[in-house]
């Protein structure tokens, strides 16, 4: 991992957080997107998370070969016990070069935290080939005010890659 992360990505690099809990909250919510990316995710591929988190997508989606990358080591640490079958890297997406390529890479609610997105998207060009599948979910925008009155009144997401 490079030395040079954002203010944001340093402080979710250094805080211990409480991801666990936060998914048990919001258990709908993961699950409808784990159903998502099994839908269109080949059971038994080779597949790159970026911003992998605690790894239960990537795990949900089966995959010969996986591995997540995500910038907080602390979160890498609790994927790596839950998950010992997955390969976890503590990377940047800006900054990561890859030495294999995929069969599918995923980001799920990751783009936003990027500083560079194109450099990260450039980079993680990477780990393609011509037929690999880049599948990305994002919030709609149109949430933004319900999610900005729900941050201001409920505990704030510890999760944020």
């Amino acid at each position: 991992m490079t030395s040079s992360l954002s203010s944001k990505k340093r402080l979710l690099a250094t805080k211990s957080l409480p991801l666990e809990k936060w998914r048990k909250r919001n258990l709908y919510y993961y699950q409808d997107l784990e159903r998502l990316y099994k839908f269109f995710v080949r059971s038994g591929a080779d597949v790159l998370e970026i911003g992998s988190g605690l790894g239960n997508l990537l795990n949900s989606v089966k995959p010969n070969y996986g591995l997540g990358i995500e910038v907080n080591p602390h979160t890498i640490d609790v994927a790596r016990q839950k998950f010992p079958d997955l390969k976890f890297l503590v990377e940047d997406a800006e900054f990561y070069q890859g030495d294999r390529t995929f069969d599918y890479v995923i980001l799920a609610n990751t783009i936003s935290y990027f500083e560079n997105i194109q450099k990260a998207l450039l980079n993680v060009r990477s780990a393609c080939t011509p037929s690999t599948r880049v599948i990305l979910t994002f919030h709609n925008p149109a949430w933004e005010p319900i999610l900005s009155w729900q941050l201001h009144w409920v505990k704030e997401c510890p999760y944020t890659t």
